[in-house]
């Protein structure tokens, strides 16, 4: 097996050759492989995220799984639509460290998060994905209080509409801010 050091390009240059490399062996087998090649691909940073975004609807759970761990990791908001339609995701543990991925893109996952609960109100696997995130946001003091509005709808006592309705609200209420007063 490779090293990092024989696997990444003298001073860190990101190369194609390289990255796609790296992709390969994030769908490798072996645990220690992906792990390696995740590690890497964290290093490389956002120049990856092109090619770890198509990972996100790979076949096999666990090479989706290793694309959110790298993405959470590089923090790119490039990311947060893919990893929030994740929130879906047939795998429970696919579901849950996309979850954690978007709370690590902080702010930028809110508006993405919304989107799926006012598309897929109805699946609880993606109330509870969703929550996690709106929980994990609110705890380091990323939501507004319009926003926190969307947290009390997905309480397992609301009709699953409510999210939906509160969370469109919310959305058309983002819509109406520019972008750089948000933060």
């Amino acid at each position: 097996m490779s090293t990092l050091g024989t696997i990444l390009p003298p001073h860190d240059h990101t190369e194609p050759f390289c990255v796609e490399r790296l992709i390969t062996q994030l769908c490798s087998s072996e645990g220690a492989t992906r792990l390696h090649a995740r590690t890497a691909l964290v290093r490389i940073g956002t120049a990856a995220v092109p090619f770890l975004l198509p990972l996100l609807q790979h076949p096999n759970h666990q090479v989706r799984w290793e694309g959110c761990m790298a993405l959470g990791r590089i923090r790119d908001p490039r990311a947060a639509h893919a990893l929030a339609a994740l929130l879906t995701d047939e795998d429970m543990d696919v579901r849950w460290v996309a979850a954690d991925a978007l709370i690590e893109l902080e702010h930028e996952a809110v508006a993405p998060v919304l989107e799926q609960i006012e598309e897929h109100f109805d699946e609880a696997p993606l109330r509870a994905a969703a929550h996690h995130v709106l929980v994990g946001l609110r705890e380091q003091h990323l939501l507004y209080p319009e926003e926190e509005k969307v947290l009390d709808a997905l309480k397992v006592t609301e009709l699953p509409s409510k999210a939906a309705f509160t969370a469109n609200h919310v959305l058309e209420h983002l819509r109406t801010i520019p972008h750089h007063s948000r933060h």
